[in-house]
C-alpha cells in the first residue's frame, strides 16, 4: 500500500530521531489562539494593525505571490512589544491558517518532526511554522533547516516535501546574522519594524480601550500615556490598563517610576553616570551599576535612550550626548 510518509522520507527522519512511532499531536497543543478574548486584544487584520505602513505593504505584496503559488519565508525583526507576533498571526489569518508556534531555544528536531507530521497528514493546505525569539535558535538545528527552507528537501535523505511557510521573529537580528547568516538568508521577505510615533501609540490605545474596557478617556490623557510609553505599544497598553483603574495620570507615572517623556529613574541614573565619568562605559558596567541583568539593560533600557538621542554607542562603550546633558539641567 502506498504510504505518503515513506514517499516523502518522513519515516526515515522519524527513525533518525529515535522516535519511530510519534503520536499525532492534538491541534490545541500547538496552536496559539489569537481570537480576541476578554483578557487580551490582538489586531486580526492589516487594517486593525496600526502603524508600520512599509512593513504591512511589504507583507501584503509577498502574500500576493504566495496566493499565486510561490512560497516565501518571513523574518520579522524589531524591539520587544512592537507587534512581531501580531503581524505573524495576521499573515496566518490572511491565508486562513493557524500557525504552528514554537520558540527558538525550544525548537528541536522533535518539534520539527511534529510540524512535519501535521504537514504531511493534511496535504493540499498551506501550513505555517512560526518560530518566535529566533535569535535563540541552536546553531545545529538552524544548519539542519537550510535545505528544508531553501528547497523543501530533507537533509537526511534528500526527499522532497510539500512546501510550507516559515515565519521567524526576533528582537536581535544582528546576533542572528552573526551566528547563523546562511539560515537568515533563506528568509526571502525580511521585515524590520520601525519606531512608532506618539500618534500611532495614541491610536493603538484608543482601539484597545474600545475593544477591551470601553472607558471614557480624555484626548490629552491618551497623549500623555503615549508620550510616556517609550514608543512601545506593549508598554503603552500596560499603562492604559492601570489608568482605567486609577484615572490619575500623575499617580500612575509615579507608580511606574516614570520621571518624564517615558524616562524612568533608571534611565536618569544612566544618563547622570555617563555625565559624571565623562568617558565611554561598557554595557556590562552600566547593567551592574543599575543592579539589573545585562539582557534587561540591553533590550529594555538602552534602546530607548539611544533612540531618543540621550546616549550613543562608541568604540569602548557608551557616552552621553548633548541632549542628555541638556535633560539633566531640566531635572
Amino acid at each position: 500500500m502506498f504510504d505518503v510518509l515513506d514517499f516523502l522520507g518522513i519515516n526515515q527522519v522519524l527513525e533518525s530521531f529515535k522516535n519511530p512511532q510519534p503520536k499525532k499531536p492534538k491541534e490545541d497543543e500547538f496552536i496559539i489562539k489569537i481570537n480576541p478574548a476578554k483578557y487580551i486584544y490582538r489586531p486580526q487584520t492589516f487594517t486593525q494593525y496600526i502603524g508600520q505602513p512599509e512593513a504591512k505593504q511589504k507583507v501584503m505584496s509577498e502574500l500576493q505571490l504566495i496566493l499565486r503559488g510561490s512560497f516565501s519565508h518571513f523574518l520579522i525583526s524589531g524591539n520587544a512589544g512592537f507587534g512581531k507576533t501580531s503581524l505573524a498571526y495576521i499573515i496566518g489569518n490572511s491565508l486562513q491558517v493557524k500557525p504552528y508556534y514554537t520558540i527558538g531555544r525550544s525548537f528541536t528536531k522533535e518539534v520539527l518532526q511534529d510540524f512535519l507530521y501535521m504537514h504531511v497528514k493534511n496535504p493540499g493546505r498551506i501550513h505555517i511554522l512560526f518560530i518566535d525569539e529566533l535569535f535563540s535558535i541552536n546553531y545545529k538545528i538552524a544548519t539542519y533547516m537550510l535545505p528544508i527552507l531553501e528547497e523543501f528537501k530533507l537533509p537526511t535523505n534528500g526527499a522532497i516535501m510539500e512546501p510550507f511557510i516559515c515565519i521567524g521573529s526576533t528582537t536581535d537580528k544582528d546576533k542572528l546574522v552573526k551566528n547563523v547568516k546562511p539560515f537568515v538568508d533563506r528568509f526571502q521577505c525580511q521585515i524590520e519594524l520601525q519606531n512608532y510615533s506618539v500618534e500611532d501609540i495614541k491610536n493603538i490605545l484608543i482601539q484597545y480601550n474600545q475593544q477591551m474596557f470601553k472607558v471614557e478617556i480624555r484626548e490629552e490623557d491618551y497623549i500623555l500615556l503615549a508620550e510616556n510609553s517609550r514608543n512601545d505599544p506593549r508598554s503603552a497598553i500596560a499603562l492604559l490598563r492601570s489608568f482605567t483603574v486609577s484615572k490619575n495620570i500623575n499617580r500612575l507615572l509615579k507608580q511606574n517610576n516614570i520621571v518624564k517623556m517615558g524616562l524612568t529613574k533608571n534611565d536618569i541614573l544612566i544618563i547622570k553616570y555617563l555625565a559624571e565619568v565623562n568617558k565611554p562605559v561598557g554595557e556590562e558596567t552600566l547593567a551592574d551599576y543599575l543592579n539589573v541583568e545585562r539582557s534587561a539593560y540591553h533590550y529594555i533600557i538602552e534602546p530607548y535612550l539611544i533612540q531618543q538621542g540621550y546616549i550613543t554607542k562608541v568604540r569602548g562603550g557608551r557616552i552621553i550626548l548633548e541632549k542628555g546633558k541638556q535633560l539633566l539641567k531640566t531635572l
